[in-house]
């Protein structure tokens, strides 16, 4: 699952996923924007806090996507 998805199910906005997480705004909104892959230590997190339902897979799947377009 996308982690825009993720936030939109749970009701989330990015400012309340950034502080939970103890990131920045403009870093969760890059995340969920794909404008950036976390890096590992981040995206353990992100793992974690969604129990699962986000994985690493998603954003490089949608990266990948706009590379070859």
């Amino acid at each position: 699952m996308k982690l825009k998805d993720y936030l939109a199910k749970k009701h989330l906005t990015i400012a309340d996923f950034a502080a939970e997480m103890g990131l920045t705004y403009a870093a969760v909104r890059q995340y969920v924007n794909a404008g950036r892959v976390p890096k590992p230590s981040v995206m353990r997190k992100i793992i974690e806090k969604t129990n699962g339902e986000v994985r690493p897979s998603d954003f490089y799947e949608e990266n990948e996507n706009e590379q070859k377009q």
